[in-house]
């Protein structure tokens, strides 16, 4: 995990931790892209906003590495510029911070077991139309909105399998 705050490290990896193996942290998006590459973890967790590059930055860079990695961004961040960037980054879900504590197990759980997108309840999905024929969701080279920096990046280890549905908490949009 990454996060330049330890209470938020320390909450996600108490949720985590009884459910999955944390096989990696780190505290900036450069140590990020270097620990990916190296440990290639089946789900990254990533915030936003983290120190040396951004999370959506090294989401970039990393889905050009490893494409079929899949990105869960947990932040704080609740525009629609912020979660468009993430997934065109390549992300395959986005939490709020506000939300760790009831939603980020079923989030991780959505993303590694069924292979889905899951978006916090509350937030906009309409932007994640057009995400769905591109499973893979290439990178582009500027996915970013101006002004990020700050992280929440772990990596598990778990089996993922299945399709990419939409999740929204509890509601799945499957793809057609």
């Amino acid at each position: 995990m990454a996060d330049d705050h330890a209470v938020m490290l320390e909450d996600i990896s108490a949720i985590l931790a009884p459910h999955y193996e944390i096989v990696g942290t780190v505290a900036d998006g450069r140590a990020l892209v270097e620990e990916a590459l190296h440990l290639r973890p089946d789900l990254i967790i990533v915030d936003i906003t983290m120190p040396l590059l951004s999370g959506i930055d090294a989401a970039v860079q990393i889905k050009k590495s490893l494409p079929e990695m899949k990105l869960l961004f947990v932040t704080m961040h609740t525009s629609t510029a912020y979660i468009e960037a993430a997934f065109e980054a390549g992300g395959t879900g986005y939490v709020l911070k506000s939300g760790i504590r009831g939603e980020l197990l079923e989030a991780v759980q959505s993303v590694l077991n069924g292979g889905r997108f899951y978006v916090s309840p509350g937030l906009s999905i309409e932007h994640l139309e057009r995400f769905q024929d591109d499973p893979t969701h290439a990178a582009s080279d500027s996915a970013e909105p101006a002004g990020t920096q700050d992280s929440t990046d772990s990596s598990l280890r778990a089996t993922p399998s299945g399709k990419l549905p939409i999740s929204v908490g509890k509601r799945r949009f499957r793809r057609g």
